[in-house]
This record gives structure tokens, C-alpha cells and sequence, in this order.
């Protein structure tokens, strides 16, 4: 059985193998990647069902369920949205609240999926078989 968490605000929190998963919006926050990209090859490498970056909107609500309490490496970090900020910046979700950065510069991803696109994508493989 694994953890489940509660902040401080009551929005729960489950520990998963991969990261955290808020349970309100049960969207799978990964931990972070391990290397930095720009905006637009953190795009085009991570714009899946399974693993996708989190819009502007998905950081602004787990900022208030308490994001910031489950990992470790927002203190030195900065990390795409999905969400662009017109032709040249995009959002980004850094120590200190939300803002946004130039789409050249190089910074952390942590993307997001949510639980139920896993578990249909497992049930559609099974039915393939």
C-alpha cells in the first residue's frame, strides 16, 4: 500500500514510483527529468498522453494543493509549462510562483499524465492483443 498524504489544506497526495499523484485532479506529477531543455524540444519530446508538460493552469492549481511540499527541487529550478506567452516566451513555474522565460533558455521539466489516460492506454493494449 502506498503513502497517502494530506496538506495542509486538506488536498491529498499519493506517493507513486514515478513521482506524486494529486488525488483531486488524480494527474501523476513525475519527478523531474534529468536533464534541461528548451521550450521547444521539451515540446516536441514530451507531448504524449502518457508524459506531457503541465499547462500554466495544472501548476497554478498544484501550487495550491501543495505542490511544493512533495518535491524537493523547486528552490533551484525553473520548469516549462505548456503554455506559451506570446511568439517568444513561454510559462514556467519556478521558486517563487509562476512567470515565464525566453523558449531558447534551458530549463528543468517535470511533466504530468493523468491516471485515467494510463489506464485506458493499458486497456486498448489488451485489446490489441
Amino acid at each position: 500500500m502506498t503513502d497517502v498524504e494530506t496538506t495542509p489544506i486538506h488536498y491529498k497526495w499519493e506517493q507513486h514510483p514515478l513521482g506524486w499523484v494529486d488525488i483531486t485532479t488524480n494527474l501523476l506529477w513525475f519527478n523531474v527529468e534529468p536533464k534541461q531543455y528548451n521550450y521547444d524540444d521539451a515540446i516536441k519530446l514530451f507531448s504524449t498522453s502518457n508524459k506531457r508538460l503541465p499547462t500554466k493552469q495544472e501548476w497554478q492549481i498544484a501550487e495550491q494543493h501543495g505542490i511544493r511540499n512533495k518535491f524537493d527541487d523547486f528552490k533551484d529550478a525553473w520548469f516549462w509549462s505548456s503554455s506559451p506567452y506570446g511568439a517568444d516566451f513561454a510559462w514556467v513555474f519556478r521558486y517563487g510562483g509562476i512567470g515565464f522565460d525566453i523558449r531558447d533558455d534551458f530549463d528543468s521539466v517535470r511533466c504530468v499524465c493523468s491516471l485515467h489516460e494510463v489506464q485506458f492506454n493499458k486497456e486498448l493494449e489488451e485489446l490489441m492483443k
